[in-house]
């Protein structure tokens, strides 16, 4: 029994050696770290599919701002990384920051932006983005980001837009925006929306000359399905740029519309027809 304890004592002894030896170093390791100096800066932008809402240069400006110097050569014990992640984390076109040392003693910051979607340019001129949650994205200078625009007499944004069961322009263009880029044809289709004094909806695709004349957002699955397969049969029997104005209102068909005076109207329905 002595032996045992004595062996077990031994054992106890040499953990208990080592645990400190780890903690001290682990002490020491921590402790070096605070005192070393910031070596540099390196800034992890998440890849946005439609370009860059927020640059580099912003980034660390922004840094350099909330901390109140330049972080390069400072001692990283100055440097508050969760502090840095709550100011980034509101800039509102941020979705998530993460701010860390790395064992280079160099200070990382990963943003991942928030995906938007359009940009409106609204009846009174403001102009903002939305994103994927209908959240407004303010348009800063420099941003090189390429989404439809939608513009015309679309009310002024209000928070939770999109969950209200009132179809106002904005709403309609927001809802119709999400339908179009569910669908890859579409998604490379449609360049621009414009809201007339009506609430009338258009779209401007980015081939062909042709304005697409939606009406509401209503019935959408309908109208989207209609334009595709004219797009597909009846393009190629017509010819493109040949009438100004398709128009996607009526169901079950596809109105070609010419605009110069005394110019019969075409109708497509399962192929398209002259109307006199």
């Amino acid at each position: 029994m002595k032996r045992i304890n004595k062996q077990t004592l031994i054992n106890t002894t040499i953990w208990t050696m080592i645990i400190v030896g780890i903690g001290g170093l682990l002490f020491l390791s921590v402790q070096r770290k605070k005192n070393a100096d910031v070596s540099g800066i390196v800034v992890d932008l998440q890849a946005n599919e439609n370009g860059k809402l927020i640059g580099e240069k912003e980034v660390i400006s922004m840094v350099k701002k909330s901390v109140g110097f330049n972080p390069t050569q400072k001692s990283i014990r100055k440097i508050n990384t969760r502090k840095l992640e709550l100011v980034l984390s509101k800039d509102p076109r941020v979705k998530k920051a993460e701010v860390y040392f790395d064992s280079k003693d160099r200070l990382h910051i990963q943003i991942v932006p928030k995906e938007v979607i359009v940009r409106i340019s609204d009846v009174t001129g403001k102009q903002y983005f939305l994103d994927e949650a209908g959240n407004q994205v303010p348009v800063y200078k420099g941003s090189a980001v390429r989404v439809p625009l939608a513009n015309g007499f679309i009310n002024a944004y209000k928070k939770g837009f999109e969950t209200k069961p009132d179809r106002t322009p904005l709403k309609e263009v927001f809802d119709i925006i999400k339908y179009v880029r569910k669908d890859a044809f579409l998604h490379a289709l449609i360049e621009q929306i414009n809201v007339d004094e009506t609430g009338e909806i258009v779209l401007i695709p980015n081939v062909g000359k042709e304005k697409l004349i939606f009406g509401g957002a209503e019935q959408m699955d309908e109208k989207f399905d209609n334009l595709k397969i004219f797009y597909k049969d009846g393009m190629t029997k017509i010819g493109w740029n040949k009438f100004p104005s398709i128009n996607l209102k009526f169901m079950n068909q596809v109105v070609l519309v010419d605009n110069t005076p005394l110019q019969p109207v075409a109708s497509a329905q399962t192929e398209p027809v002259k109307q006199h």
